[in-house]
């Protein structure tokens, strides 16, 4: 009778140290938890606008680009124009009398 008593206290003493260890889980759990709602609040208010910062900038960027390509093609069809030369259409020009 008495061996069963004392296997009764073991279990109850590894059911108790399993209660522990759980809570201690669920702790971790919950720190996990909450630290990912930090990255995740992070990444809305300064991930994802310093990328469409970035994003903004480029094509700005490109229109910058577009924008100076074709006043220099204008300005070489300006001084095409004033030499007399006409394309021929080959990316060549010839000169016109």
């Amino acid at each position: 009778m008495q061996s069963l008593q004392q296997g009764q206290q073991g279990l109850r003493q590894d059911v108790q140290a399993l209660q522990v260890g759980q809570q201690g889980l669920r702790q971790d759990v919950q720190a996990l938890q909450e630290g990912q709602r930090r990255i995740e609040t992070r990444m809305e208010n300064e991930v994802i606008e310093k990328l469409s910062a970035l994003f903004d900038g480029f094509n700005l960027r490109g229109n910058q680009i577009d924008n100076l390509k074709k006043h220099l093609d204008d300005r070489f069809d300006d001084i095409v124009q004033d030499l007399n030369y006409k394309h021929k259409g080959d990316g060549s020009f010839v000169l016109t009398k």
